[in-house]
């Protein structure tokens, strides 16, 4: 039980990490205002 709740949190971790570094990759390449049609997709 307590490892798939660690599992989760890891998850959980590493999906927000991705997450940033689109948005953040999309900011640098000025492209910010197409995050929600990117995320949209994965």
């Amino acid at each position: 039980m307590l490892a798939s709740v660690i599992t989760a949190i890891g998850y959980s971790f590493m999906s927000g990490a991705v997450d940033a570094l689109v948005h953040d990759s999309l900011v640098v390449l000025s492209n910010a205002s197409d995050y929600a049609k990117i995320a949209a997709r994965a």
